[in-house]
Formats: structure tokens, sequence, C-alpha cells
């Protein structure tokens, strides 16, 4: 999380609730309103200050601070107070195959990578099954630890048939996007992705890298990319934090 500003923010809010819905309504409504104009790690007004300010239930303003904290949008520190959370990133359905890259840029962020390894290995039978090539054929396996604005984000490992990609592995990712390296050198664009997710707790290797305690949630996604040809470009498997990540998906119920 980002530091705690203990800068008050109640001269912000309005001297009374507005609109006619109910006053549990609107002070969700004003709240989130509140959240999403302040920076990670503002503190909010207290239970007290906005039970007084607006003649509402203390146990109806704990409920409301309670929900936001469930979804993600604010965190409470015991003794503290209750504090705006840091902007969660999409896993989500897109019209385009967009990288981590062009991902973290979008949304004003400054992507970065920690190489890790490196190497050629031996495919084992699940990944030549998803890669769709022999077993024991030699892939490029890359693993970095993907970060925006220096924060760890995720902890990736790239499997790349290495008939294909010779020499990748001497390539340095530091801080570069796969995507980027493979259409530049290689001439290979990525066509289409499918993805699965599924919702995990961090061992001990991944909670290290990602600087989060052992047990905490994540999102374990698979990935595999083909290019326009429909041949598999790479398989890769990756630990978003959870707590910065969440998966948003779109589907429509069409006639016929």
């Amino acid at each position: 999380m980002s530091r705690a500003r203990s800068e008050p923010v109640a001269g912000l809010l309005p001297e009374n609730l507005p609109g006619r819905a109910t006053k549990g309504r609107e002070l969700r409504r004003l709240l989130e309103e509140l959240v999403s104009t302040l920076e990670p790690g503002s503190l909010l007004p207290s239970e007290r200050v906005l039970a007084s300010r607006f003649g509402v239930a203390r146990q109806t303003v704990r409920g409301e601070l309670e929900r936001m904290s469930g979804e993600g949008l604010t965190y409470r520190v015991q003794g503290s107070g209750t504090f705006v959370a840091d902007r969660r990133v999409s896993v989500s359905q897109s019209a385009s195959v967009t990288s981590f890259t062009e991902e973290m840029r979008h949304r004003g962020m400054r992507p970065g990578s920690r190489m890790l390894t490196s190497a050629q290995a031996r495919a084992s039978r699940s990944v030549a099954q998803q890669l769709e090539i022999a077993d024991d054929a030699a892939t490029v396996q890359i693993e970095r630890v993907r970060t925006g604005d220096d924060v760890p984000m995720a902890v990736e490992r790239a499997h790349l048939p290495a008939a294909r990609f010779a020499g990748l592995e001497e390539v340095d990712l530091t801080d570069a996007s796969l995507y980027e390296v493979l259409e530049r050198e290689w001439g290979v664009q990525l066509w289409v992705t499918e993805q699965r997710i599924v919702a995990v707790l961090l061992d001990e290797l991944h909670s290290r890298l990602l600087e989060l305690a052992t047990g905490e949630p994540a999102l374990r996604v698979h990935t595999v990319a083909r290019d326009d040809a429909g041949r598999v470009v790479h398989y890769t498997e990756a630990v978003y934090r959870g707590d910065r990540y969440e998966a948003v998906l779109r589907q429509e119920r069409r006639p016929g």
C-alpha cells in the first residue's frame, strides 16, 4: 500500500447529503465519489465525523466503510482509520491484445521488470501441450517480476519455442516489453490470446517476490498467445497480487 497520508479531508465534504434517496444510499454515493478524487493512502473522515456531519447512525457509517473495504476501494488500519486503497488494474476481456507494458502505460503507471531467469529448458508435457510442440522440445523460459511504478505487480514465467526464437534467452528484457522485442527482432505480432484465471493464495516464494504476506489472495493467469497464422507464440503463467488486480468479464446474450 502507498504510504498513508494523514491530512484531514473533512473540508471536502458537503454540509448535507445530496439527493432524495435514503441517507445510507446517499452516504454510499458520496463516499465513493470522495474516494475517486483522493490519492491512494489518503485518510478518510472518521465514523464519528461522518455520523455527526450528516446525521447518520454510526452503525450505518461503519457498514458503508466496511463495504468499501470489502470491495477493495479502501483499507482499514486498527486504531488509525480508513484509507484510500491503491487503484486496481483489471485483467479483462479486450478487443485487442495488449502487453503488461502497454497496460501499465495505459493506466498512467511506469512499467518495469526485474529478471529472475532467462535460459533454455526442455518442455514438460504440460508446457509442450500448450505450445503445441513435441514433449521435451527446447524452449526459452523467461521469469520476471513485473512492476508498476516500482511496485511488484506480478511474477511471470513465459515459455516460447526455442526453435523459432533462437537467442531470445540472451536478450536483456529488464524494463522491456517481450511483445515489442518479438515484433522488432522476429517480426512476430500477437493476434489472439486465451486466458484462464484462477484464484489462489500466495505461497512463500511468490509472497517474497511480491513483497506480501504468505497466504494473501492472488490471481494465477495462464495465457496462450497466437500469431496471425494461428501458431502458438508463448505460454505464460503469471501470479498477480490480489490487492492490486481484479478480473473483469463481459458477456452478451444474443438472440438465436
